[in-house]
Protein backbone atom coordinates (compact mmCIF):
# COMPACT_ATOMS: atom_id res chain seq x y z
CA UNK A 1 0.00 0.00 0.00
CA UNK A 2 2.80 2.30 0.89
CA UNK A 3 4.60 1.48 -2.36
CA UNK A 4 1.42 2.25 -4.39
CA UNK A 5 1.03 5.58 -2.62
CA UNK A 6 4.62 6.50 -3.45
CA UNK A 7 4.06 5.70 -7.14
CA UNK A 8 0.91 7.85 -7.30
CA UNK A 9 2.70 10.79 -5.72
CA UNK A 10 5.58 10.40 -8.18
CA UNK A 11 3.12 10.34 -11.10
CA UNK A 12 1.30 13.44 -9.78
CA UNK A 13 4.59 15.33 -9.44
CA UNK A 14 5.51 14.41 -13.00
CA UNK A 15 2.16 15.70 -14.33
CA UNK A 16 2.56 18.97 -12.41
CA UNK A 17 6.08 19.42 -13.75
CA UNK A 18 4.92 18.87 -17.33
CA UNK A 19 2.12 21.40 -16.86
CA UNK A 20 4.46 24.02 -15.47
CA UNK A 21 6.85 23.43 -18.32
CA UNK A 22 4.00 23.94 -20.81
CA UNK A 23 3.02 27.22 -19.12
CA UNK A 24 6.58 28.39 -19.28
CA UNK A 25 6.72 27.54 -22.98
CA UNK A 26 3.48 29.45 -23.65
CA UNK A 27 4.72 32.47 -21.69
CA UNK A 28 8.01 32.32 -23.50
CA UNK A 29 6.24 32.18 -26.87
CA UNK A 30 3.97 35.14 -25.97
CA UNK A 31 6.93 37.16 -24.74
CA UNK A 32 8.84 36.35 -27.91
CA UNK A 33 5.90 37.49 -30.08
CA UNK A 34 5.59 40.73 -28.10
CA UNK A 35 9.29 41.42 -28.36
CA UNK A 36 9.15 40.57 -32.07
CA UNK A 37 6.37 43.12 -32.71
CA UNK A 38 8.21 45.76 -30.71
CA UNK A 39 11.42 45.08 -32.64
CA UNK A 40 9.52 45.27 -35.94
CA UNK A 41 7.99 48.61 -34.92
CA UNK A 42 11.43 49.94 -34.01
CA UNK A 43 12.77 48.70 -37.34
CA UNK A 44 10.04 50.61 -39.23
CA UNK A 45 10.84 53.80 -37.31
CA UNK A 46 14.57 53.39 -37.93
CA UNK A 47 14.00 52.64 -41.63
CA UNK A 48 11.73 55.68 -41.88
CA UNK A 49 14.35 57.96 -40.37
CA UNK A 50 17.04 56.62 -42.69
CA UNK A 51 14.77 56.97 -45.76
CA UNK A 52 13.84 60.56 -44.85
CA UNK A 53 17.49 61.57 -44.40
CA UNK A 54 18.40 59.89 -47.68
CA UNK A 55 15.66 61.79 -49.52
CA UNK A 56 16.88 65.08 -48.01
CA UNK A 57 20.40 64.36 -49.21
CA UNK A 58 19.08 63.66 -52.69
CA UNK A 59 16.97 66.83 -52.82
CA UNK A 60 19.66 69.07 -51.29
CA UNK A 61 22.51 67.34 -53.09
CA UNK A 62 24.03 70.62 -54.21
CA UNK A 63 25.12 71.22 -50.64
CA UNK A 64 28.63 70.04 -49.76
CA UNK A 65 27.57 68.65 -46.41
CA UNK A 66 24.33 68.08 -44.50
CA UNK A 67 24.00 67.78 -40.75
CA UNK A 68 20.92 66.61 -38.88
CA UNK A 69 19.76 67.51 -35.40
CA UNK A 70 16.91 66.29 -33.18
CA UNK A 71 15.57 63.80 -35.77
CA UNK A 72 12.81 61.53 -34.46
CA UNK A 73 10.21 59.22 -36.06
CA UNK A 74 6.58 58.90 -34.90
CA UNK A 75 3.90 56.39 -35.80
CA UNK A 76 0.76 58.09 -37.10
CA UNK A 77 -2.92 57.46 -36.43
CA UNK A 78 -3.43 56.38 -40.03
CA UNK A 79 -2.05 52.85 -40.56
CA UNK A 80 1.20 52.39 -42.47
CA UNK A 81 2.24 56.03 -41.97
CA UNK A 82 5.27 57.40 -40.12
CA UNK A 83 6.28 61.04 -39.58
CA UNK A 84 9.97 61.97 -39.33
CA UNK A 85 10.64 65.39 -37.81
CA UNK A 86 13.87 67.24 -37.11
CA UNK A 87 16.27 69.93 -38.29
CA UNK A 88 18.83 69.98 -41.07
CA UNK A 89 21.76 72.27 -41.83
CA UNK A 90 21.46 73.49 -45.42
CA UNK A 91 24.68 75.51 -45.70
CA UNK A 92 28.14 74.04 -46.01
CA UNK A 93 29.75 74.22 -42.59
CA UNK A 94 27.24 76.83 -41.46
CA UNK A 95 25.53 76.83 -38.10
CA UNK A 96 22.00 77.45 -39.48
CA UNK A 97 19.50 74.61 -39.01
CA UNK A 98 15.99 74.67 -40.49
CA UNK A 99 13.10 72.35 -39.54
CA UNK A 100 11.76 69.68 -41.85
CA UNK A 101 9.05 67.04 -41.81
CA UNK A 102 8.68 63.85 -43.86
CA UNK A 103 5.51 61.74 -44.05
CA UNK A 104 6.28 58.18 -45.18
CA UNK A 105 3.71 55.65 -46.36
CA UNK A 106 4.62 51.97 -46.03
CA UNK A 107 2.86 49.06 -47.74
CA UNK A 108 3.53 45.42 -46.98
CA UNK A 109 6.92 44.44 -45.63
CA UNK A 110 9.08 46.23 -48.19
CA UNK A 111 12.46 47.66 -47.26
CA UNK A 112 11.57 51.07 -48.75
CA UNK A 113 8.48 53.26 -48.31
CA UNK A 114 6.00 53.54 -51.15
CA UNK A 115 5.76 57.33 -50.85
CA UNK A 116 7.56 60.17 -49.08
CA UNK A 117 5.96 63.62 -48.72
CA UNK A 118 8.63 66.05 -47.53
CA UNK A 119 8.78 69.72 -46.64
CA UNK A 120 11.81 71.81 -45.68
CA UNK A 121 11.57 75.37 -44.29
CA UNK A 122 13.70 76.99 -47.01
CA UNK A 123 11.32 79.97 -47.38
CA UNK A 124 8.82 81.86 -45.26
CA UNK A 125 5.89 80.06 -46.88
CA UNK A 126 7.47 76.63 -46.45
CA UNK A 127 8.45 77.46 -42.87
CA UNK A 128 4.80 78.15 -42.05
CA UNK A 129 3.69 74.87 -43.64
CA UNK A 130 6.39 72.89 -41.82
CA UNK A 131 5.41 74.46 -38.48
CA UNK A 132 1.71 73.67 -38.97
CA UNK A 133 2.36 70.07 -40.01
CA UNK A 134 4.84 69.48 -37.19
CA UNK A 135 2.21 70.55 -34.66
CA UNK A 136 -0.17 67.82 -35.82
CA UNK A 137 2.18 65.06 -36.99
CA UNK A 138 5.24 65.11 -34.72
CA UNK A 139 3.78 62.97 -31.93
CA UNK A 140 2.73 59.36 -31.48
CA UNK A 141 -0.60 58.60 -33.16
CA UNK A 142 -0.52 62.05 -34.76
CA UNK A 143 -2.02 63.24 -38.00
CA UNK A 144 -5.53 62.58 -39.29
CA UNK A 145 -6.93 59.11 -38.76
CA UNK A 146 -8.05 56.99 -41.66
CA UNK A 147 -11.65 57.86 -42.53
CA UNK A 148 -14.02 54.87 -42.72
CA UNK A 149 -15.73 54.38 -46.03
CA UNK A 150 -19.34 55.47 -45.90
CA UNK A 151 -22.10 53.29 -47.23
CA UNK A 152 -25.28 54.21 -49.04
CA UNK A 153 -27.73 56.45 -47.18
CA UNK A 154 -30.75 54.76 -45.60
CA UNK A 155 -33.96 54.58 -47.67
CA UNK A 156 -36.56 57.30 -47.31
CA UNK A 157 -39.34 56.58 -44.80
CA UNK A 158 -42.79 55.71 -46.07
CA UNK A 159 -45.40 58.45 -46.29
CA UNK A 160 -47.53 58.39 -43.12
CA UNK A 161 -51.28 57.93 -43.27
CA UNK A 162 -53.74 60.65 -42.37
CA UNK A 163 -52.35 63.41 -44.58
CA UNK A 164 -54.76 65.75 -46.44
CA UNK A 165 -56.13 64.27 -49.65
CA UNK A 166 -54.21 66.58 -51.99
CA UNK A 167 -50.87 66.08 -50.25
CA UNK A 168 -51.36 62.33 -49.82
CA UNK A 169 -52.39 61.80 -53.45
CA UNK A 170 -49.49 63.86 -54.75
CA UNK A 171 -46.90 61.98 -52.65
CA UNK A 172 -48.31 58.49 -53.24
CA UNK A 173 -48.77 58.85 -57.00
CA UNK A 174 -46.21 56.81 -58.90
CA UNK A 175 -43.59 58.89 -60.66
CA UNK A 176 -42.11 58.47 -64.12
CA UNK A 177 -40.99 55.01 -65.22
CA UNK A 178 -42.92 53.24 -62.48
CA UNK A 179 -41.60 55.10 -59.45
CA UNK A 180 -42.75 53.09 -56.37
CA UNK A 181 -45.45 54.39 -54.13
CA UNK A 182 -44.47 56.14 -50.94
CA UNK A 183 -41.76 58.21 -52.64
CA UNK A 184 -42.12 61.96 -53.33
CA UNK A 185 -42.88 62.78 -56.94
CA UNK A 186 -40.49 65.24 -58.54
CA UNK A 187 -42.20 68.17 -60.19
CA UNK A 188 -40.71 70.68 -62.61
CA UNK A 189 -41.17 74.27 -61.54
CA UNK A 190 -40.98 76.88 -64.28
CA UNK A 191 -38.92 79.97 -63.47
CA UNK A 192 -40.53 82.07 -66.23
CA UNK A 193 -42.69 85.03 -65.17
CA UNK A 194 -46.40 84.67 -65.55
CA UNK A 195 -47.59 85.38 -69.07
CA UNK A 196 -49.32 88.65 -69.72
CA UNK A 197 -52.28 86.70 -71.11
CA UNK A 198 -53.09 85.45 -67.60
CA UNK A 199 -54.13 88.99 -66.63
CA UNK A 200 -57.60 90.15 -67.55
CA UNK A 201 -57.89 91.80 -71.00
CA UNK A 202 -56.78 95.39 -70.92
CA UNK A 203 -59.94 96.53 -72.66
CA UNK A 204 -62.01 95.41 -69.66
CA UNK A 205 -60.26 98.03 -67.54
CA UNK A 206 -61.15 100.85 -69.92
CA UNK A 207 -63.29 103.63 -68.49
CA UNK A 208 -65.74 105.35 -70.86
CA UNK A 209 -65.09 109.03 -71.19
CA UNK A 210 -67.77 111.06 -69.48
CA UNK A 211 -67.96 113.56 -72.32
CA UNK A 212 -66.59 113.39 -75.78
CA UNK A 213 -63.55 115.62 -76.17
CA UNK A 214 -61.20 116.27 -79.01
CA UNK A 215 -57.40 116.04 -78.91
CA UNK A 216 -54.73 116.84 -81.46
CA UNK A 217 -51.49 114.89 -82.04
CA UNK A 218 -48.47 117.05 -81.33
CA UNK A 219 -46.22 114.45 -83.04
CA UNK A 220 -46.73 111.28 -85.09
CA UNK A 221 -48.11 108.49 -82.91
CA UNK A 222 -48.87 104.75 -83.10
CA UNK A 223 -52.52 103.82 -82.80
CA UNK A 224 -52.57 100.43 -81.00
CA UNK A 225 -55.18 97.67 -80.64
CA UNK A 226 -54.72 97.50 -76.84
CA UNK A 227 -53.82 100.09 -74.20
CA UNK A 228 -50.19 99.04 -73.64
CA UNK A 229 -46.83 99.47 -75.32
CA UNK A 230 -46.91 95.91 -76.67
CA UNK A 231 -50.28 96.21 -78.38
CA UNK A 232 -50.52 95.63 -82.11
CA UNK A 233 -50.11 98.81 -84.18
CA UNK A 234 -53.28 99.51 -86.15
CA UNK A 235 -51.98 102.59 -87.95
CA UNK A 236 -49.75 105.63 -87.51
CA UNK A 237 -51.53 108.96 -87.02
CA UNK A 238 -49.78 112.03 -88.44
CA UNK A 239 -48.85 115.14 -86.49
CA UNK A 240 -51.70 117.66 -86.22
CA UNK A 241 -54.55 115.17 -86.72
CA UNK A 242 -57.57 115.73 -84.47
CA UNK A 243 -59.39 112.75 -82.95
CA UNK A 244 -62.15 112.22 -80.38
CA UNK A 245 -61.58 110.45 -77.03
CA UNK A 246 -64.13 107.69 -76.30
CA UNK A 247 -62.57 106.03 -73.21
CA UNK A 248 -59.50 106.02 -70.97
CA UNK A 249 -57.37 103.23 -69.43
CA UNK A 250 -54.77 103.11 -66.63
CA UNK A 251 -51.33 104.31 -67.61
CA UNK A 252 -52.48 107.36 -69.57
CA UNK A 253 -54.03 105.53 -72.55
CA UNK A 254 -56.86 107.08 -74.60
CA UNK A 255 -59.27 105.25 -76.87
CA UNK A 256 -59.64 107.54 -79.87
CA UNK A 257 -61.26 107.71 -83.29
CA UNK A 258 -63.04 110.06 -85.62
CA UNK A 259 -66.69 108.94 -85.42
CA UNK A 260 -66.13 105.65 -83.53
CA UNK A 261 -63.29 104.07 -81.51
CA UNK A 262 -60.39 102.87 -83.70
CA UNK A 263 -57.59 102.17 -81.21
CA UNK A 264 -55.52 103.34 -78.30
CA UNK A 265 -53.15 106.29 -78.16
CA UNK A 266 -50.95 107.43 -75.31
CA UNK A 267 -51.88 110.79 -73.77
CA UNK A 268 -48.25 112.04 -73.95
CA UNK A 269 -48.60 112.25 -77.74
CA UNK A 270 -51.61 114.58 -77.78
CA UNK A 271 -52.73 117.95 -76.61
CA UNK A 272 -56.24 119.22 -76.02
CA UNK A 273 -57.83 120.73 -79.12
CA UNK A 274 -59.05 124.29 -79.06
CA UNK A 275 -62.86 124.48 -78.70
Amino acid sequence: MRRLTMRLMSLLCAVIAIGLAGCDDHATTADAATHGRAAQAQDVLALSQAAAEQRLRAELGAQARLEFRGVQAYRQAAPQKVAVCGQVSTSSGGPAFVPFISILTWTGSGAAPERIDQRVALSNVEATRVYVEQQSHCLDQGGPAAMPRRGAPPPLPRIPNGLPNGVSAGLRRGGPAGQPEGQPVAQTVSMRPAAAASAPPADDRATPSGSERAVTLQQPGNLRAHPNGGGEIVTVLPRGQAVHVFATAPGGWLQVGETEPRGWLHSSLVTASAP
